[in-house]
């Protein structure tokens, strides 16, 4: 398809002027009144003729209004078409800039998207080391007997913490680690307040209790493994279990 401000004005003359011959309404009343007009003026100048020159001139006053009736209009559209042209083109052109500023922001939202899942990948890789590092460590603590604490006994959170404005553009994936993160810092504090209330030279393990929140946090990890599509890792065993089970590195 053309556009109009490459179409000749010649041509977009005729075309406007085939789309007002096709008004029918229109160009009836147009022509009726230039040619009533033209044959007016005719029938004047032919007073005192003779019946057959008033016929001639008749016939020749109505070929010139349906002349008339045809030439002024296009002549106007002849006239007016560079301006049509000026503002087709100047409307393709805002079209064109609107339309350009919409693809560079979609492509902008598709690369950020893009850098996004990419760098989401790259973090959840090293947060699985960090969620499957939880999990050893609650399954060490539950795998001593009595269950209990080792000194100083903390569960990590530092990579969460380091990548966390990153992962939260991913609110399905941000929901899930979080809630393993909070789950693991719950443990964490009711160890330090638990530790606080120890009497002072009391160097005995604290016992892991169904409220420090051990077995929420392993699970939350797990979960948190699974939506960043990372493995969980190996369950923990003790020395003797992995010799009966012949896991000992020869």
């Amino acid at each position: 398809m053309t556009s109009i401000h490459n179409e000749s004005s010649v041509r977009l003359a005729s075309r406007d002027l085939r789309a007002l011959v096709t008004s029918t309404v229109r160009f009836y009343v147009w022509g009726v009144a230039v040619s009533a007009t033209v044959a007016g003026v005719t029938t004047v100048l032919s007073w005192g003729h003779k019946e057959g020159a008033q016929i001639a001139i008749g016939v020749g006053a109505l070929l010139v209004g349906s002349g008339i009736a045809l030439l002024v209009p296009f002549a106007f559209y002849l006239v007016t078409a560079p301006y049509h042209q000026r503002d087709a083109a100047r409307s393709e052109l805002q079209t064109l800039v609107r339309q350009s500023e919409a693809d560079k922001q979609e492509l902008r939202r598709e690369l950020e998207a893009a850098t996004a899942n990419r760098q989401v990948d790259a973090i959840a890789a090293i947060l699985g080391t960090e969620l499957r590092d939880i999990r050893t460590k609650i399954e060490r603590v539950k795998s001593t007997k009595p269950a209990s604490y080792p000194f100083g006994f903390q569960l990590p959170a530092a990579r969460f913490t380091e990548y966390e404005s990153v992962l939260a553009k991913d609110r399905r994936i941000y929901e899930v680690v979080s809630r393993a993160y909070t789950a693991a810092h719950h443990v964490n504090e009711m160890l330090n307040a638990r530790e606080s209330r120890r009497r002072e030279g009391n160097r005995q393990p604290l016992a892991a209790i169904p409220e420090d929140g051990l077995d929420e946090a392993h699970g939350a990890a797990g979960e948190a493994l699974d939506v960043l599509g990372e493995p969980h890792n190996q369950p923990f065993r003790t020395g003797s279990e992995r010799s009966a089970l012949g896991l000992d590195e020869s």
